[in-house]
């Protein structure tokens, strides 16, 4: 069984100081790179949001809504975000400690105007699937390490959706970080509930 160490998401606008910051986020970097080359993972991935300017999610892009505000957008909620991750900028980039390596396997989301990808396989609720499994599985990787941010929106999405992909998931809990405590217990409640397998860095082998 092949294993991929997945960071999720450690991009410069999700860490302090920017535009859609998780508390604290800079700190999973260290962990991450100390682990990165463990025997555990024969793959190092890393998802990135990868946003377009006119991205359904920006409040920007529509009028008189207010930031963090809910709007239905094809029949689903929406939550409207501040402008971040837009394919290309500095915002968008890794956390500059971050090791990223030529080898390394970088997965873009979020990259279609017209809906919201939080999980890098896809958003289910719409049925829009990527093809981040397929990805992964010519790679012959089916077990997924899964750290980075935000642990109660793309880490949980992604983990979940792994698992209901039929990939063994495990969460490495220390190695995120989310925006709000009550949010993230819940993420993880949803996501043992998914069978999503949570532990720290401690138990690796």
């Amino acid at each position: 069984m092949s294993s991929a160490l997945v960071v999720v998401d450690v991009q410069n606008h999700f860490c302090p100081g920017e535009s859609l910051a998780v508390k604290d986020g800079h700190e999973v970097v260290e962990g991450i790179n100390a682990i990165r080359d463990s025997s555990e993972f024969s793959h190092v991935v890393f998802t990135r949001d990868w946003h377009p300017q006119d991205h359904v999610s920006f409040a920007r892009n529509h009028p008189n809504q207010p930031e963090f505000s809910t709007k239905l957008v094809n029949g689903l909620p929406q939550t409207l975000w501040p402008v971040h991750c837009e394919e290309g900028t500095v915002g968008a980039g890794f956390h500059e400690d971050l090791d990223v390596r030529d080898s390394d396997f970088i997965y873009s989301k979020g990259t279609s105007r017209d809906w919201e990808e939080y999980s890098a396989f896809g958003n289910s609720a719409m049925g829009k699937f990527t093809t981040f499994a397929e990805e992964l599985r010519n790679r012959g990787i089916s077990k997924l390490y899964v750290c980075g941010l935000a642990t109660d929106y793309c880490v949980c999405e992604t983990a979940i959706d792994g698992a209901n992909q039929g990939f063994s998931v495990v969460l490495l809990e220390d190695l995120t970080r989310g925006i709000a405590p009550d949010t993230t217990d819940k993420a993880k409640a949803r996501m043992r509930g998914a069978g999503v397998e949570i532990q720290t860095v401690d138990k690796l082998a």
